[in-house]
């Protein structure tokens, strides 16, 4: 007996009527004249309900976050919204404080299209509207807190400006030897683990292409640039690496190519190079990675060494004989030439050495907000690279 074929009914997504307005506008710029507000402008560090409603001609939308999440019952934008907030850990907030969703200027770009037909045009006319080149101004929305302070004044209550995040289309897949200009400003899935493909093209590229290169002296640069290529180095005197391929402590040879770990020693049990265990760390496999006395910051940093195809790392702990005083004090002298020599910088941003390094020996986490409207995908973003190093145990 034949069955019959289930009926499959695709529902609409619900979309509220402040969202359906939002998700039209929230990469909309501001009109000509407008002026764009931002709270830090001015110093101010409080601000009351209606001000946060009113102030500033930049496309915005303002909610208490109880609202939000009432709204993300029914409404897949404002689920969103709630969504990006709990993917981002440093987003702390209350149900009643005030989140704000406002486009704002995140960059521009001036491309030059320049080619034979439009530079004789140019010539010929004397019309620089001929010249080719193109500039763009982008906009991204950006979601902020402002926490509630619990004081009142005769406005009411208080507002501080807390933290934020961009919400941005995901960039079109392009590859890997080229980039594609139509996806500026566009933002990218972070995986849970450490994409090792990507970082060994962009190693590569830095390899390729960022050299020491003459600069044109009227540019005030001076005569020469140094990249970051790695500044050759006098010879140190015991000047040890590990071996990536026999995990164990070798001396180097001056040509050896070798990434170098900068972390936190923090108060886990450290693993140290000294007189007494030279011989032993100098043994194949004495820095295996199922050695428990090995902090799992090393363990994680020779990971990252092996799967860039680099032989060599360089971790002061293990590297330099910690009660042999002339060479300690000889090779802390020399920490600009060690680092400055080294091919890349494996940087962990723990608390200390005993911790795994996210990405790395354990997922990262939480995964991004995703948001999928018309053609367009939408995530939210991570944190930015320097308001990440402001409370960074690192940095």
């Amino acid at each position: 007996m034949e069955q019959s074929a289930s009926l499959i009914v695709k529902l609409p997504i619900k979309v509220c009527d402040t969202c359906t307005i939002v998700l039209s506008r929230w990469c909309e710029p501001t009109k000509p004249g407008w002026r764009s507000y931002d709270d830090y402008d001015r110093g101010t560090w409080t601000i009351d309900a209606k001000q946060l409603e009113n102030r500033g001609n930049e496309p915005k939308w303002t909610w208490k976050v109880h609202e939000l999440k009432s709204g993300a019952l029914k409404c897949v934008c404002c689920q969103f919204l709630i969504q990006c907030l709990d993917a981002s850990s440093w987003m702390v907030y209350g149900d009643e404080d005030y989140v704000q969703l406002k486009s704002c200027l995140v960059g521009s770009t001036h491309t030059n299209l320049h080619d034979r037909e439009t530079e004789d045009n140019s010539l010929r006319y004397g019309n620089s509207s001929l010249s080719g080149s193109k500039y763009e101004r982008f906009h991204r929305p950006r979601l902020q807190l402002y926490k509630d302070t619990k004081l009142d004044d005769e406005d009411g209550r208080r507002y501080a400006p807390g933290d934020y995040l961009f919400i941005l289309p995901v960039a079109q897949s392009v590859g890997r030897e080229g980039t594609n200009t139509a996806s500026v400003f566009h933002g990218r899935l972070v995986g849970k683990n450490v994409d090792y493909t990507l970082v060994d093209h962009w190693f590569t590229i830095c390899k390729n292409t960022h050299v020491k290169s003459e600069l044109p002296k009227s540019r005030n640069y001076g005569s020469e640039v140094t990249e970051c290529q790695p500044t050759p180095s006098r010879v140190i005197p015991n000047f040890r690496l590990i071996d990536i391929n026999e995990r164990r402590v070798v001396l180097a040879e001056p040509t050896q190519e070798y990434a170098a770990l900068s972390y936190v020693w923090g108060n886990s049990k450290r693993l140290l190079l000294r007189n007494a265990n030279l011989e032993q760390l100098s043994k194949p496999g004495a820095l295996a990675h199922d050695n428990d006395s090995v902090p799992r910051t090393f363990r994680d940093a020779v990971a990252v060494a092996a799967a860039l195809h680099l032989q060599y790392l360089w971790i002061d702990a293990v590297c330099i004989v910690q009660d042999d005083e002339t060479q300690l004090l000889e090779h802390m002298n020399c920490m600009d030439q060690i680092y400055g020599a080294a091919v890349l910088t494996i940087v962990s941003d723990t608390t200390d050495a005993g911790n795994v390094i996210p990405g790395v020996g354990r997922p990262r986490g939480p995964a991004q907000a995703t948001l999928q409207h018309g053609n367009t995908s939408f995530i939210s973003s991570k944190r930015t690279f320097g308001r990440a190093l402001f409370d960074s145990p690192w940095e």
